[in-house]
């Protein structure tokens, strides 16, 4: 087998071990329940000045405004932000951080099979960056022009 890397599931055990005997047993389940606190925590603290901005916002409206909207459409805006801040962005900021740790993780691992990886991903990382710099400022732009 010229060229061909076999590897070895044991080492990687071997590096793994000590981590996961140091992490799940002890720590994992008071992390999860002090990010689930912190979390919630969060999510009341938002829907709370959410809900406060929006009722002085409208609160401070002409009466034209309340007179030509009916109250069903005032409910409904309420209690669809409402929703919006206790429901779906917790379960995104959840996934996009289970997301971004787990690519983490494999980045270390693949780091520590091969140490050539970083250089490589260095080497990808710098022009990466600098597209997304530019463009995102040139989608700002093209939205501008569409819009118009």
């Amino acid at each position: 087998m010229c060229g061909v890397l076999i590897l070895d599931v044991g080492t990687y055990w071997k590096f793994l071990r000590p981590l996961l005997n140091l992490t799940y047993p002890k720590f994992s389940g008071i992390i999860v329940v002090i990010v689930y606190i912190l979390m919630t925590l969060g999510s009341l603290s938002a829907s709370r000045q959410l809900h406060l901005n929006l009722l002085e916002g409208t609160l401070w409206c002409s009466m034209y405004f309340f007179e030509s909207t009916p109250v069903g459409r005032l409910i409904n805006l309420f209690s669809k932000d409402i929703d919006t801040i206790d429901f779906r962005i917790p379960r995104v900021i959840d996934l996009w951080l289970e997301r971004a740790f787990d690519s983490l993780v494999i980045i270390m691992i693949v780091a520590y099979a091969s140490p050539y990886f970083l250089i490589a991903l260095s080497v990808l990382l710098i022009p990466y960056f600098f597209i997304q710099v530019n463009l995102n400022g040139n989608l700002k732009w093209f939205m501008k022009l569409y819009v118009c």
